[in-house]
């Protein structure tokens, strides 16, 4: 093997001798330039002060630690101008200066502390034959050379969460390249301000609508164009919706109440406290009749919450067949249940627990396949659970978004949205402008924005008219957004 192969930089030192300390390898390296340059004034100076050893820890080789033993010399800076009298030679590339660990290695622990961590980056140096404490790990991040961000050209400003609830800063994004190029510890105009100062070439500020956001734009960069996110105008919208649908509250607890024809007509309302079996029998003789009353099948299944195709099928078959007899699955648990079955006639019912009490009886599983296995017995001791309740009230946001058309998991129940609408009919209205505005936004129709102001302002509806008002004082951010 040649010897060179383990030199860090051949242009600046040579290899001595290699031997071995304590189970690491031992390279002994002495410099081989005749001067050195002073740091502080850059002459090169030759008349040496003094001489140490330096030991730095390196990269291991074939699993062993490597360790260098670096010849150091100080000299006598000449220049009669410089405040640096004696100053100790610089090998840049293979130690910085008060240094223990060569550049390579100290490169190859930053790099592990940045892919996994202080704790787990630890371990796994150690195991490579490059001791190092989670705290060092971390050290070396933030103290890393970081490459200089130039300002953005389209800046993103929105809030933070330090603490979500409690503490907010200023999250700022390069958003022509998406990266994250700063945070504020705080919202404030100033704040905002004073760094747009100290980085001057931002031509657009995307922003919230908050009125800190705009003052603190105003003041630190008044030549660039100001535009109000997208996202935040959709938010306010929905943030206006839900003041008015808190406020007919009334409306929503009478229009979440089936009539009574309905009531007394579907039996698909009141199978859903029976067993399977008959919850299928129910729905197939509901969903027939309602066929045979000249619904068509779109209809039917967005009453009854069945898919098209289930509906298909059900007008399709003469009768309903029994359910296919499920085959009992093996599962690890198998054994087990005899034992599971005791406890949870007992009353432990902690999934978490009973998992714990198998892994003392050999069980080797996972928690996560015993609270499955238990998830049908828990429908025993509460049947109705994620069944809504008689006095069921649907929340005001839930409504909200309803009302814009997104069905979530459940949708609204049968008529709820045309019974509220009949009980408070401005809601109607609302409804309409609401669906507007989101059009708008979403398609970015800047030329319809003027007339639905005009329409929200005179629907005298409050938090609409708040909500138009707003627009308005912030309008020229709100047309950029469009």
């Amino acid at each position: 093997m040649n010897p060179e192969s383990l030199n860090p930089n051949p242009d600046l030192v040579r290899i001595e001798q290699i031997g071995d300390a304590e189970g690491a390898i031992v390279l002994e390296l002495v410099a081989v330039a005749l001067t050195s340059a002073c740091p502080k004034c850059g002459q090169a100076a030759s008349r040496v002060h003094s001489r140490y050893r330096r030991m730095l820890h390196d990269l291991p080789w074939q699993g062993q630690r490597v360790r260098l033993h670096l010849a150091t010399r100080r000299f006598f800076c000449e220049a009669s101008k410089c405040a640096c009298g004696v100053f100790t030679e610089r090998f840049p590339g293979i130690v910085g200066s008060s240094s223990r660990r060569s550049v390579r290695q100290q490169n190859a622990l930053t790099l592990l502390a940045y892919a996994l961590g202080g704790e787990a980056g630890s371990r796994v140096a150690r195991r490579l034959g490059m001791p190092a404490s989670p705290d060092t790990l971390l050290r070396l991040v933030v103290n890393a050379d970081r490459p200089k961000r130039q300002t953005p050209k389209v800046l993103g400003v929105d809030d933070w969460a330090f603490r979500k609830g409690q503490v907010y800063g200023t999250i700022l994004m390069d958003l022509e390249t998406g990266e994250v190029v700063d945070l504020l510890p705080d919202r404030r105009a100033e704040t905002l301000a004073n760094w747009l100062k100290e980085h001057p070439g931002v031509e657009e500020i995307v922003r919230d609508r908050g009125g800190n956001y705009a003052e603190g734009a105003r003041d630190g960069a008044p030549e660039a164009a100001q535009i109000a996110d997208r996202w935040h105008l959709l938010r306010n919208l929905v943030d206006a919706l839900e003041k008015l649908f808190q406020q007919e509250y009334a409306a929503r607890r009478a229009a979440a109440e089936p009539a009574p024809a309905e009531e007394a007509g579907s039996a698909a309302a009141t199978a859903t406290d029976a067993p399977a079996a008959t919850r299928r029998q129910a729905l197939y003789e509901e969903v027939r009749r309602r066929a045979a009353l000249g619904s068509n099948q779109s209809e039917i299944a967005a009453a009854l919450g069945l898919s098209r195709s289930t509906v298909t099928r059900y007008l399709a078959m003469a009768d309903l067949p029994p359910p296919a007899s499920r085959r009992p699955r093996h599962t690890t648990l198998t054994q087990h249940e005899p034992y599971l079955r005791e406890r949870w006639q007992e009353g432990q019912h902690n999934a978490r627990r009973l998992w714990e009490e198998l892994r003392l009886r050999g069980y080797g599983g996972s928690a996560s396949t015993v609270q499955r296995f238990l998830a049908g017995w828990r429908d025993e001791i509460r049947p109705n659970a994620c069944k809504r309740s008689a006095g069921w009230l649907p929340s005001a946001q839930q409504t909200v978004w309803w009302l814009l058309g997104y069905q979530g998991r459940n949708g609204p129940p049968a008529g709820y949205l045309e019974r509220l609408e009949a009980l408070a009919p401005r809601l109607a209205t609302a409804r309409a402008l609401a669906l507007r505005f989101w059009k708008l936004v979403r398609q970015q129709e800047a030329t319809a924005l003027p007339q639905w102001l005009e329409d929200a302002a005179a629907s005298e509806i409050k938090p609409l008219v708040s909500l138009a008002a707003s627009l308005r004082r912030d309008l020229p951010a709100v047309a950029g957004a469009l």
